[in-house]
């Protein structure tokens, strides 16, 4: 497909097009690689990212027999008799996130997260940052009720990227009475623009609003229009005037699963296709 993209494009693609377009291509198990990329304070060169996928892709491929190590098993079978689940307390809930070099590690008991971290210190070079406060990208801020996750950083970065500090805010993402279409105006002269703004997928870590739009300008990116590019300036011009908005995360005993869907009827002017989308609550908290 890549390949395909690149040989149809009839002109010379620089390393921060093809960057993109292999970025936008990897599928949900390299969500996280794409975020951890994506954040980066410097460019990545196409050697570099190359390099970086095979190793991402050569751990995936260790840890997915892997099932049941050692340490999976003290996390969560507190019947075994081993040391380590010994000493982290009954009815805890306990969880450890790995992405490349990074370990987030969430407990209720504060005791056993430092008892997790010393075991692993143990074993491992590690070095504890302290309360989490910022992960691929994520802001995530303690609040009264529980914790913000936000992409301020980001997106400020993004709007100084584009010259858009100083635009002037929309409330909505989209417009709200006029649709897109893939033959909609003139294509433009330069997409490279348009694709470095479309390609905003990991801002759906944190922001579920922008998940239709993201997706329906992603469609348009092989072909855009002069149209194209103002709904995809629009998106910057709605960030800018939501920029503090974010994912609520609170604590809650309500554990049940509440789903919301959704769907037009025949809504893409270019294929007749409809459009679905769905929410997923766990209690109070929106998961997907």
């Amino acid at each position: 497909m890549i390949a395909d993209d690149l040989s149809s494009s009839g002109s010379p693609v620089n390393n921060e097009e093809l960057v993109i377009k292999v970025l936008s291509s990897l599928g949900s198990d390299f969500k996280e690689f794409s975020a951890a990329i994506c954040v980066r304070d410097t460019p990545i060169t196409f050697a570099e990212l190359y390099d970086k996928l095979l190793a991402h892709e050569l751990f995936l491929q260790q840890i997915e027999p892997k099932k049941e190590v050692p340490i999976i098993i003290a996390q969560f079978n507190h019947n075994a008799k081993d040391n380590f689940s010994s000493d982290i307390e009954d009815n805890n809930k306990f969880s450890a996130n790995f992405v490349t070099d990074d370990i987030v590690v969430t407990c209720n008991s504060i005791s056993s997260v430092n008892f997790v971290i010393k075991r692993l210190s143990q074993r491992f070079s590690v070095k504890d940052l302290g309360m989490l406060h910022y992960f691929l990208g994520v802001e995530v801020t303690p609040i009264s009720n529980g914790l913000m996750l936000t992409q301020h950083k980001f997106i400020s970065n993004l709007l100084e990227r584009f010259s858009m500090l100083g635009a002037k805010g929309v409330s909505t993402p989209m417009s709200l009475t006029e649709s897109l279409s893939l033959n909609d105006g003139v294509p433009l002269t330069n997409i490279k623009e348009y694709q470095q703004i479309v390609a905003l997928q990991y801002l759906q870590l944190t922001r579920l609003d922008l998940s239709f739009t993201i997706n329906k300008l992603a469609q348009l990116m092989h072909r855009p229009s002069i149209n194209h590019f103002k709904a995809a300036k629009r998106v910057l011009r709605y960030l800018k005037d939501t920029i503090t908005h974010g994912l609520l995360i609170i604590p809650n005993q309500d554990h049940s699963l509440r789903v919301y869907s959704n769907a037009d009827w025949v809504g893409n002017l270019d294929d007749k296709t409809s459009t679905s989308a769905y929410l997923v609550f766990h209690g109070k908290n929106a998961i997907s």
